[in-house]
Parts: C-alpha cells; sequence; structure tokens
C-alpha cells in the first residue's frame, strides 16, 4: 500500500499538562485520532495524579549536628518510591541521606510506585549550623513535586563552658554548690544536661531560671547560660 500523503503513524506522543489542569486521582487515558480516522483507543490505561509530598513533623530535635552523625525521623504523606527511588530530603543547605522509608502502600493505578509516611535521613557531623532550617521533601522525576517547607528543624550549638565559681573549692567536710557560666545549657522536656567532673557525673543540678530563654521553634526547651551544681562531701 502506497503512503498516505501528508498522514504519519506514530508511536509515541508527548503532552505537557498545566499546572492543577488535572484534579488529584486517578484518570482513564485514550487517544483519539483526527477524522476520518477518529477511532479511540480502548486499553484500560490510567493515570494517576498525586499531590506534593507532605511533611508534618522531624524528630528529635532540637539536634546537635556539630559533633557527629545525627539520624532523624521525617513525618508526613504522599512520599513516593517510584521504581525503587526514593524521595530526595533537603534540610536547610544540605542534603540528607534517605537511610530507610516506611508506612509504605502500593499506589493505585501506579505500577511499582508506593507512597508513604516516614523517612528515616541522616546528616554528617558539621552539617548544619544552629538555627532553623526548613526540611524539604522533593518525590522522584515525573512526581517531583516539592513539599512546602513550612516545618523546620531547630539545630543547636554544643554547650560552652566560660567560667566556674567558686574555683578552687573543697568538699572534705561538707557539699559544695558551684555556679557554671557559659552557654547553650539546655533543659529539653523536663530534662537536665548531664554534667561530670573528673569523670564522676553530678545530679544535683538547677539552671538559673533569669538566665534561659525559649528554643526557637521547640515549645519544651529552653537555653540557659547558667547552672548550679551541688557535689556531695567526699564526692
Amino acid at each position: 500500500m502506497l503512503p498516505l500523503e501528508g498522514v504519519q503513524a506514530c508511536t509515541r506522543m508527548v503532552v505537557r499538562v498545566a499546572q492543577n489542569q488535572i484534579p488529584e486521582g486517578l484518570h482513564p487515558v485514550s487517544v483519539t485520532n483526527p477524522a476520518p480516522a477518529d477511532c479511540a483507543s480502548s486499553e484500560p490505561v490510567q493515570l494517576r495524579v498525586v499531590p506534593p509530598p507532605a511533611v508534618d513533623a522531624v524528630a528529635p530535635e532540637p539536634a546537635c549536628v556539630a559533633q557527629g552523625e545525627r539520624v532523624f525521623t521525617v513525618t508526613g504523606s504522599g512520599f513516593l518510591v517510584i521504581s525503587g527511588q526514593t524521595p530526595t530530603v533537603r534540610i536547610g543547605d544540605a542534603e540528607a541521606v534517605v537511610n530507610a522509608v516506611d508506612g509504605c502502600t502500593d499506589l493505585e493505578g501506579a505500577t511499582g510506585v508506593q507512597s508513604c509516611t516516614s523517612l528515616t535521613v541522616s546528616l554528617p557531623a558539621g552539617a548544619l549550623l544552629p538555627g532553623e532550617h526548613p526540611v524539604v521533601v522533593t518525590n522522584p522525576y515525573g512526581a517531583s513535586c516539592v513539599s512546602a517547607g513550612d516545618v523546620a528543624l531547630t539545630v543547636t550549638a554544643p554547650p560552652e563552658i566560660t567560667a566556674i565559681a567558686p574555683n578552687p573549692v573543697c568538699t572534705a567536710q561538707s557539699d559544695m554548690e558551684i555556679r557554671i557560666e557559659g552557654s547553650g545549657f539546655l533543659r529539653i522536656g523536663g530534662v537536665m544536661p548531664e554534667l561530670f567532673i573528673g569523670g564522676l557525673e553530678i545530679f544535683d543540678l538547677r539552671m538559673d531560671e533569669s538566665s534561659c530563654e525559649p528554643v526557637p521553634g521547640v515549645s519544651d526547651a529552653v537555653s540557659c547560660t547558667r547552672l548550679f551544681a551541688v557535689i556531695a562531701q567526699g564526692a
């Protein structure tokens, strides 16, 4: 049969879909040729339109990443794994390593795709400076929408000791209270920092509340610049 002038038979077409043109959900896909050959495809092919990933929380926080690798759990919805490829996660300017995904279910109408609710990620030592850093999840190519970035990880600096008073002390005949000055002494959810003197842990601690201020972005944490410790007699 001789080819028809102006007619081509193709096996692939590229379609650009405008932003928000098709609502979220599972949609049948069909192709109808131009008249007079205006038959339509009849195969049960469907396109899944998904929402962007959503981050609800990151834990634990506040976190210090200055002195070692830290592992975090990012929870939310719509974290897609496509043919084994996981989402990417950025925390501030640092790209986190995705170590594991959890809470996954197969996505109807999308072969080899799972939608998950939890990502376990890690950051290397020194990856972030102190401050609040937005947590952003980007799904793999094709469904590569980005989360809103409205959840942040609060990073704190290591505690710093600048002065101890009195110094020296004698504990041979009585308990002795000392004052420790510095910065970044954290009380988180009522839990005090640990204090060691010469390898001995001191448990009798209290913060000078006048030196404390809330840690931004964390509801149950304060950062203080002064604490008091009681060294037991003979310790």
